[in-house]
């Protein structure tokens, strides 16, 4: 099996290919990124590695047993790049399909198409909700997806992941409040019960690992893949303020404000469980402690004085 994955210096994508060397470093594999220079220095010691450009990739000949992984898309709201995105999606799947070789693709989705789905937990069969031109732009690419895969006769599978939380993820609110602990904030947990579908970047990874290792032939046309159950915002503050006192003995305080609004964001993984064999591996408190080390300089403490604002200031937290 060869492995294409698109948007390979992202996060997620990074990730995937860093654990299929370490698993096996004779892997080969095709990183499509607009960074291909920088990427091809990065992993210059493996010999069966390719890093190439989107221009490059439609040159690049494809082979039976290939299968790409597809998580090459914009963060953004702006129409015209989620647009430009859902070209080259479409472009790529074109490829695949008229290639003549037995391919298998697996679009990378997102829990933002449920929107605010109240019907919670939301399981494969959910209604979609998208409320953003990003979550609108994802349920479109699903679609592209499958209508390609049943056109053209190659096996696929959606992946709906989780909000991904760790080192990379910085506008994420896990980030943020780990940040707020080393500044030496107060956390202010706005509500409290809002729910957050989460999973640590590493045991993403490790779930598309273990999705790459079946048989194509085997997968459902569509996973939900998350935390095996939702955190609340009043459990997280409390995790960052024990991990904060257990690793460098630092007080951090937690004060609560009411909030009507509650935000639900909480999906139903158990089919991708139950047909991968797999389970995450990382706590909340393993991901918060990943984070404190890549923040304080490999677990040092940092000088709080150095940071954005005052250590009186409250940091406002919430959805």
């Amino acid at each position: 099996m060869r492995l294409i994955v698109t948007g390979a210096a992202g996060v997620l994508g990074s990730e995937l290919i860093e654990q299929t060397l370490r698993a096996d470093p004779q892997a080969e594999i095709v990183a499509v990124t607009r960074q291909s220079q920088a990427l091809t220095q990065r992993w210059q010691g493996y010999a069966h590695i390719t890093c190439c450009a989107w221009d490059e990739l439609e040159r690049l000949p494809l082979a039976d047993g290939d299968v790409i992984v597809h998580g090459a898309f914009p963060r953004q709201e702006n129409g015209q790049e989620l647009t430009e995105a859902l070209a080259l999606t479409g472009a790529l799947l074109k490829k695949a399909g008229t290639s003549g070789k037995e391919i298998a693709w697996v679009d990378i989705s997102s829990r933002s198409v449920y929107g605010q789905n109240e019907r919670t937990p939301w399981t494969e069969t959910t209604e979609l909700m998208p409320a953003s031109p990003y979550a609108l732009a994802k349920a479109a690419q699903e679609l592209l997806t499958r209508q390609a895969a049943e056109a053209y006769g190659f096996r696929y599978t959606v992946l709906r992941m989780a909000g991904l939380i760790g080192v990379g993820m910085e506008a994420r609110l896990v980030s943020q409040m780990t940040m707020r602990a080393i500044q030496d904030r107060a956390l202010t947990v706005m509500g409290g019960e809002q729910q957050f579908a989460m999973l640590d970047i590493r045991d993403a990874a490790a779930g598309l690992r273990a999705l790459l290792r079946k048989d194509p032939a085997e997968w459902r046309p569509l996973y939900n893949f998350g935390a095996e159950k939702a955190t609340r915002l009043k459990d997280i503050a409390p995790i960052i303020q024990q991990e904060a006192r257990r690793l460098y003995g630092w007080r951090v305080s937690i004060t609560r404000q009411k909030r009507d609004a509650a935000l639900i964001d909480e999906m139903d993984s158990s089919l991708f469980y139950a047909q991968m064999g797999w389970r995450p591996q990382y706590t909340l408190a393993d991901t918060v402690d990943w984070l404190f080390e890549a923040y304080t300089g490999g677990g040092e403490a940092i000088d709080r004085s150095r940071t954005n604002g005052a250590g009186a200031e409250e940091a406002l937290l919430g959805f």
